[in-house]
């Protein structure tokens, strides 16, 4: 997480109000005529209007297909993580360039916002009927809509609005929790970034937030919100049913039904020409790159005995992954490195063979939970801050958590350096290696003092 800086935006996005108070005696002989008008008519029907959909997915796709009409120059902004697009050194026509990017997103804005404020999201992704044709194409916007929504609760804070840039910062973790529901890796890696983008944020604005009764009000709404962080065992049991359906689906198809095409949806490249004897020519190539036997092309019953093969050896794969993703972390990672090294020569994978690296995994949502409590952490500071000045060291917040800081991703303990006038900090969960698998630094940065 990095600093931000204090902007002051302008608002686009004023509310309308009526005021009738000042005319309510010019009321009077209007409503008295409504009321006869309506006993008059007292059996007239009326076409209702549609209510609002309790699926938040629905909102989320309309948001998508409203960000999609905004101008792909102004989405490039959304490529960045959300510390890299407002930083201490953006510039003016920067800032005019993010004030444009939320003028023509607004209605996909409001959109998302709509589907952040509902209970549940389900996007349909039936796995037992798309299989290896199951295209997420909500995934990458998703983490565009939370960027867009903690850019807008930015504007409202360099406006002064504390409590509604907060809320809006919430509204992003509540779309990250919302992906972490579904039902693919892919989905909860997504909602992984968008926490991230989140917990920045709303630490962010906790750092600058004057008012720390609000800031205790906000950390209690995270808690509820985000009571822990995702873990991936749910997922993982999902896709390796999902894959042993492809590795059957693929078996029925061959030779004649559309194998190619199965197996093309997982390759990195794409053939030059797309008629399906060049498309098999491609896959083939591929897979016998990937030290797939050419012999397992020969004949029907060739190719049926490999995929059979497979299957077992994925099915005792990700029950391996599953045991090894339940130890503690240290031992989770290096198990998960010997797992993935005594599988890897024995897995067809067509795509990234990093992807199912259970140590890889491992450090992955521990980082993600390292970043929460950091998060939690941040806003317990602040809190306790007096006027502009930190607390000179964590054991005056130690309270707010029983007494016990949380950890971080192996265990130890978080670093807190304050500055000499103690109008800035720093606090971190330092990096890790464990084996070939490294943790990163999970730092927080807040330059707010002199002499730092």
């Amino acid at each position: 997480m990095k600093p931000i800086q204090d902007l002051r935006w302008h608002s686009y996005f004023a509310g309308i109000t009526l005021r009738t108070g000042c005319f309510s005696f010019l009321l009077c002989p209007l409503l008295f005529v409504i009321v006869l008008h309506c006993s008059a008519n007292a059996a007239e029907l009326e076409q209702r209007l549609p209510t609002s959909s309790s699926n938040a997915a629905l909102h989320y796709q309309r948001a998508i297909l409203f960000l999609a009409d905004v101008d792909v120059e102004k989405r490039k902004l959304l490529e960045k993580p959300i510390w890299e697009i407002v930083t201490p050194e953006t510039s003016a026509d920067e800032l005019k360039a993010i004030d444009a990017l939320l003028v023509a997103s607004r209605y996909a804005i409001r959109s998302a916002l709509i589907g952040a404020a509902q209970a549940n999201a389900d996007f349909g992704a039936d796995l037992s009927a798309y299989s290896a044709g199951t295209l997420l194409p909500h995934v990458g916007p998703m983490q565009h809509l939370a960027k867009l929504v903690a850019l807008y609760g930015m504007q409202q804070q360099a406006e002064g609005n504390w409590e509604k840039s907060a809320q809006l910062y919430l509204d992003v973790i509540r779309m990250g929790q919302h992906m972490g529901e579904q039902l693919t890796l892919a989905e909860s890696v997504e909602a992984v970034r968008i926490l991230e983008t989140g917990f920045h944020a709303l630490s962010a604005w906790a750092v600058h937030c004057p008012d720390p009764k609000l800031i205790r009000q906000v950390r209690s709404l995270l808690s509820a919100i985000a009571p822990n962080p995702l873990s991936p065992a749910t997922v993982i049991g999902y896709e390796a049913a999902l894959v042993d359906l492809r590795l059957k689906e693929l078996k029925e198809a061959y030779p004649d039904g559309n194998w190619a095409e199965l197996m093309l949806v997982v390759t990195e490249g794409q053939p030059d020409h797309l008629d399906q004897a060049s498309v098999r020519e491609f896959v083939q190539a591929e897979a016998i790159k990937r030290g797939v036997p050419e012999s397992v092309f020969a004949d029907e019953t060739s190719f049926d005995e490999f995929i059979e093969n497979l299957r077992t050896v994925n099915a005792e794969y990700y029950e391996r992954m599953l045991d090894g993703l339940s130890l503690p972390l240290g031992k989770a990672i290096g198990v998960g490195q010997q797992i993935y090294k005594e599988f890897a020569p024995k897995l067809m994978r067509l795509g990234d063979p990093e992807t199912l690296n259970p140590g890889q995994i491992s450090a992955y949502y521990a980082s993600h939970a390292a970043e929460h409590n950091l998060a939690d952490v941040v806003l317990a500071l602040s809190a306790n801050k007096q006027g502009e000045l930190f607390p000179n060291e964590l054991s005056k917040v130690a309270s707010d958590f029983g007494g016990v800081l949380p950890q971080g991703p192996t265990g130890n303990k978080v670093s807190y350096k304050v500055s000499p006038d103690q109008k800035g900090f720093r606090i971190s969960y330092p990096g890790a290696k464990i084996g070939e698998v490294e943790i990163p630094e999970i730092a927080f940065d807040y330059g707010g003092g002199k002499g730092r």
